[in-house]
């Protein structure tokens, strides 16, 4: 979005310029124009595409550059937009003098391994300027999303099976203003910045293109300043390391967490209890229609939130993943002796986080990552609602305050659940719950394969 007040002959206008990111499609840009001055003969600007009159309905095209504008039909269905709010302000960067920063450093070191800068190992400074970073994005955060719930902002939410961040300390050092300041204590230090950088594992969270499509997002909206949060799964193994022994692949597990981990606030009174197996019954009372879920399986979905720092210091998104883990331990079996039985449901349960795409060339990995997908679906939007009732109280304005985002196939269950909520708990006809739907999610289509195209 852009905003600024041009002057074009006699007459002012105060525009601000939406550049239409979820319906790709479309290829106009749209304004919105409110004259300073009342105009004569029609409007004159410098860019072209479509303009809307500020307070109005009434929609102008300009069709080439040094054109008048003239009225026209909205130029997507209903004249609605949908697209997320600029959220401009300070910046939230916190500057640092080197002695500043040099204090910081070794405090924390002292703080959380009793150590000094001197004698401190690489993995123990790559730690403490992870949490230095850490908080200091949590900190934004809360400051960016209370300006965006103050001016009543669009929040955008993109889900997505895999996010391919990378390694987290260089880039948040980089958009932190940091990178310099710390490369320069440490200097004094006589340790290298980039050795430092090189105890960072890769986060096991994506494998490929659709991964790296949804972290650049993050981070494009993060520096655009647009509210954008990521939801995904918190894997504990990425896809798998590679050896090639004797020109044959083996694959090893890719045990990320350990040095992953410091970059993760847990939330588990966050958690969403997600429900799988067992079966429906419904009924009816003086014209409500009433469902119940009995003989279910329990999972409880706990918050991890990562945190990815626009590049201008004002804006801050949010990933959050989702952890599966047994409500409960079966202390009965294992008080029986029955241990094998009293961790398999731990183990069950746990078994929805483990992996990155398990291999589906049989049954059981089909069912697992069926599992995974209304995983991250149903916690998700159990999440997404929550959040909106708690600030409007309704979910008749879900479309006006949330833009929903599916990449690629996989969350795509997303919609139905959102239904069922919106019918069996919320009370909704099937006609206006499918409009609030058609209306909150847009998709992402990655494939020709007919099931994605569908």
């Amino acid at each position: 979005i852009h905003r600024s007040v041009f002057k074009a002959g006699q007459t002012r206008f105060s525009f601000i310029r939406y550049y239409n990111i979820f319906h790709r499609h479309r290829k106009a840009h749209f304004f919105k124009i409110r004259p300073l001055l009342a105009p004569k003969g029609g409007i004159s600007v410098s860019g072209n595409g479509f303009f809307l009159e500020t307070g109005g309905k009434t929609w102008y095209n300009r069709k080439a550059y040094g054109s008048l504008l003239t009225r026209c039909a909205p130029p997507f269905p209903g004249g609605r937009a949908f697209y997320p709010t600029q959220i401009k302000g300070r910046s939230i960067l916190a500057k640092y003098s080197k002695r500043e920063f040099d204090k910081l450093l070794k405090d924390m070191l002292a703080s959380e391994y009793g150590t000094t800068l001197d004698v401190a190992s690489n993995q123990q400074i790559y730690r403490v300027l992870a949490l230095i970073a850490r908080r200091m994005m949590s900190d934004g955060h809360k400051k960016f999303i209370s300006r965006a719930y103050g001016t009543g902002a669009k929040q955008v939410y993109y889900l997505c099976m895999e996010f391919l961040m990378g390694r987290s300390l260089k880039n948040s050092l980089f958009s932190l203003g940091l990178a310099d300041v710390a490369e320069a204590v440490l200097a004094d230090a006589d340790i290298k910045l980039e050795n430092i950088y090189d105890e960072e594992p890769d986060a096991g969270l994506g494998n490929g293109g659709l991964g790296r499509l949804a972290a650049c997002y993050l981070d494009g909206m993060a520096t655009d300043c647009i509210a954008g949060s990521g939801y995904s799964i918190l894997y504990e193994y990425g896809i798998f390391k590679q050896k090639i022994v004797d020109g044959w692949q083996q694959e090893t597990a890719d045990n990320w967490l350990p040095g992953g981990r410091v970059w993760l606030k847990e939330h588990p009174d966050q958690a969403q209890e997600i429900r799988f197996d067992g079966h429906i019954k419904e009924s009816w009372d003086h014209g409500f229609h009433y469902v119940q879920h009995l003989g279910y399986n329990s999972v409880m979905a706990v918050p991890n939130d990562m945190y990815v720092q626009g590049y201008d210091g004002q804006g801050v998104a949010k990933l959050r993943l989702w952890q599966a883990k047994a409500p409960d331990f079966d202390m009965a079996s294992f008080n029986a002796g029955e241990y094998g039985s009293a961790m398999s449901k731990n183990a069950s349960a746990e078994l929805i986080s483990k992996i990155l795409y398990p291999n589906d060339n049989h049954t059981e990995g089909k069912i697992l990552r069926l599992r995974q997908q209304y995983f991250l679906s149903a916690a998700s939007i159990g999440d997404i609602v929550q959040q909106h009732l708690n600030t409007y109280g309704t979910m008749d304005n879900l479309p006006n305050k949330v833009a929903i985002q599916l990449n690629d196939t996989h969350p795509t269950l997303a919609i139905p659940e959102l239904m069922r909520i919106l019918l069996d708990e919320c009370g909704y006809g099937w006609d206006k719950a499918f409009d609030i739907c058609r209306r909150t999610f847009a998709y992402t289509n990655h494939t020709v394969m007919s099931e994605a195209l569908e």
